[in-house]
């Protein structure tokens, strides 16, 4: 008679042990880079509406300088709310003139005017606070001359 040699070739328990923790280390390494990636690129995202909101704000400014100029009247006959005494403004588009206007606001930041909500995909102020966003603007307008009535 012949012996029939059993030879064993299973895993053991460590070895079982072992293996899941190498496989959760490796799923939650991967979960955790998400995560950082998902946060990072929402901040990127934020960072970049944030300049381009600042940036549409000096355009609007720039907007109605430069008409003032063309027209050859002051700032303050253009926009009726501008004095060269008052620094803080929120420039507020107006859908009917389609034309920019300054809108004076208090020296508050977290007041309620400077802030931009979402209408039709589009950042706009003065509009009920049905859909509000992260976002605030307020431009900060001084004169470059030495004298403010003169300017």
């Amino acid at each position: 008679m012949r012996k029939i040699k059993i030879i064993a070739r299973g895993q053991t328990l460590l070895e079982v042990i072992i293996a899941i923790g190498l496989v959760l280390s490796v799923l939650i390494s991967i979960s955790a880079l998400v995560t950082i990636n998902t946060l990072s690129q929402k901040g990127s995202e934020n960072k970049i509406i944030a300049l381009n909101l600042a940036r549409e704000g000096i355009e609007a400014f720039r907007q109605l300088r430069d008409t003032a100029r063309m027209r050859k009247i002051t700032l303050a006959a253009l926009a009726a709310n501008y004095s060269p005494t008052v620094h803080l403004y929120v420039p507020y588009f107006e859908p009917d003139s389609q034309y920019w206007n300054l809108v004076v606001v208090p020296s508050d930041f977290n007041n309620t005017e400077t802030r931009l909500y979402m209408l039709n995909r589009l950042y706009r102020h003065l509009i009920a606070p049905t859909n509000y966003t992260i976002f605030q603007r307020q431009l900060v307008i001084d004169p470059i001359c030495s004298d403010s009535t003169q300017c």
